[in-house]
């Protein structure tokens, strides 16, 4: 008899949050934002009613410690369709999820997953969903917040002897996006040659026009990038060109579209950007210990490591991790060629990690750390040239400026 109550009780509710939906404003539609961080206040209203556990999303969030996205689908003006998966699970269908194997996708039915041309990895919400995850190879498109490009048959190794992969990320429907961000979780192709991207490449296109982003070749495992996409209609591509045979050529790429207003954005024309107390800053192809012709840093290369200052926090300590090699042969007391400059000071030459000293930067402004590199190496430093590797350790303001 009691179990009987208990089924009734629970049909009755159902029933009648149901027609609360359908007939009265409420329950709204939440908005349709990525949520990165912190919770995003741009709703124009507050809803009275919430389909998730703000608690679940609060845990996700303190369990990745990356960049996590709502999959979202948007409607065309009708009242969006409410779900039994909706209603009983502790995440809806637009929260986020992250698989054992660390892969993110978003909490879905598996019907929903299938037509969004996603793949159900676990599942989720009591088992009543599963964890959608969107995986992209060559020749392929995806428009999902968040999508995986990867090498063809990865995880196992890609040795094409020439080719050229391109997936293209279109913009989402009726949303404004201001950046991509690249992760590369894992980046393994040919190295450069005397600093150049001469064998393999990646190359993005259809980014703002005043957004130079570096090509760049070799191990990059670890490294990421930002895309300022917020005045291009795109569609933004990745392309990796190949050139020769090679065993050890594979790669997963994490895109992430961040929206215009979003806290995740990057500041304007940072190439990477740093949050947390404690970071690691180094050069792209660092410690390519393939061979020593690849074991170099790029040429023709200006861009800025931006690291946001984090609460009552006025400045960073940066101590070398490994070996500073920059501008080797060539280095003049003003660094006028290839030099790391942390606010105003520069830093070139070849400094052993034990030799070098900590080096502090503390200031009003954001903290800022700009690499340059010209056109050439000379024969003499091509060995040698193998870049910069730092740790960053904020201090407080108390400490002293």
């Amino acid at each position: 008899m009691m179990i009987q109550t208990i089924r009734f009780c629970i049909w009755f509710v159902f029933v009648c949050v149901a027609f609360c939906v359908r007939h009265s404003d409420c329950i709204q539609r939440r908005n349709n934002t990525f949520i990165y961080g912190t919770r995003n206040n741009t709703a124009t209203r507050k809803p009275r009613f919430s389909m998730s556990l703000n608690s679940t999303e609060d845990n996700l969030l303190k369990r990745n410690k990356t960049f996590l996205t709502d999959v979202r689908s948007y409607t065309s003006g009708r009242r969006p369709r409410i779900t039994i998966l909706q209603l009983m699970s502790p995440l809806s269908t637009a929260d986020n999820c992250q698989t054992s194997s660390g892969l993110i996708g978003s909490c879905l039915s598996a019907q929903d997953c299938m037509k969004r041309g996603g793949r159900g990895v676990e599942t989720c919400a009591w088992g009543l969903g599963v964890c959608c995850v969107y995986m992209s190879s060559c020749d392929s498109t995806s428009s999902a917040n968040l999508t995986y490009f990867t090498s063809p048959g990865y995880p196992n190794s890609w040795s094409s002897s020439s080719g050229v992969c391109t997936f293209t990320m279109r913009p989402r429907l009726f949303s404004r996006i201001c950046q991509l961000r690249l992760d590369f979780e894992e980046f393994y192709i040919t190295g450069p040659s005397a600093g150049m991207c001469s064998t393999d490449l990646l190359a993005v296109s259809g980014q703002d026009l005043n957004n130079i982003v570096p090509v760049i070749c070799g191990i990059n495992t670890g490294q990421h990038m930002y895309l300022q996409v917020g005045s291009s209609t795109g569609p933004f591509r990745i392309t990796i060109t190949t050139s020769g045979e090679s065993e050890e050529r594979k790669w997963k790429i994490r895109v992430t579209q961040i929206p215009c207003g979003s806290n995740a954005l990057a500041p304007a024309h940072c190439l990477q950007y740093f949050t947390g107390a404690v970071g690691q800053i180094q050069s792209f192809n660092y410690g390519n210990i393939k061979s020593i012709e690849e074991n170099t840093y790029f040429l023709k290369m200006n861009y800025a490591i931006c690291i946001r200052k984090e609460a009552s926090m006025c400045g960073a300590t940066f101590t070398s991790e490994g070996d500073f090699n920059v501008n080797v042969w060539n280095s003049t007391i003003n660094c006028s060629n290839d030099y790391l400059s942390f606010g105003t000071s520069r830093k070139c030459g070849k400094i052993r990690k034990e030799d070098l000293q900590a080096i502090k930067l503390a200031n009003t402004g954001p903290m800022i750390v700009t690499f340059v590199s010209d056109d050439k190496h000379t024969t003499s430093s091509i060995a040698s040239d193998s870049g910069f590797n730092f740790k960053y350790t904020q201090f407080a303001c108390s400490s002293g400026m």
